[in-house]
């Protein structure tokens, strides 16, 4: 799953909002996937970001707090129906594959310490 992450592939679980899974090629029997952007679900990543660097035009750039309640107001919903958390917020801004940079294992479960693995996913981030 290392090697797997480090060429780029992703390993599973739900793609992150704005993401979708797109089988990428084929390895024998196995079906390698990659991420693409989700154009149903990247519009609501977008603005997300561009309040974190610009701000609502009003008072510029917005922390975790105020943007959940920025995209709450208009009834911008998750992809799953409901209302932003401050969590899920946070994870956006802070998720690592949203800059082309997928991360897997990167804790040792034995001792806790950080390990290098790393891969570099091939899609396009969200602008």
């Amino acid at each position: 799953m290392n090697e797997n992450a480090r060429q780029g592939f992703w390993n599973g679980a739900l793609p992150p909002i704005g993401c979708r899974i797109v089988a990428a090629e084929q390895r024998g029997s196995k079906n390698k996937k990659k991420l693409e952007i989700d154009p149903l679900h990247a519009d609501m990543v977008r603005p997300i970001y561009r309040l974190f660097l610009e701000g609502d035009g009003n008072f510029g750039p917005m922390g975790v707090k105020a943007i959940t309640c920025h995209v709450n107001e208009p009834r911008i919903f998750t992809r799953g129906g409901g209302r932003w958390g401050l969590a899920q917020i946070q994870a956006i801004l802070t998720r690592t594959t949203y800059i082309r940079e997928h991360r897997f294992n990167t804790r040792s479960h034995k001792d806790g310490k950080e390990t290098r693995e790393r891969g570099r996913d091939p899609w396009r981030c969200h602008r």
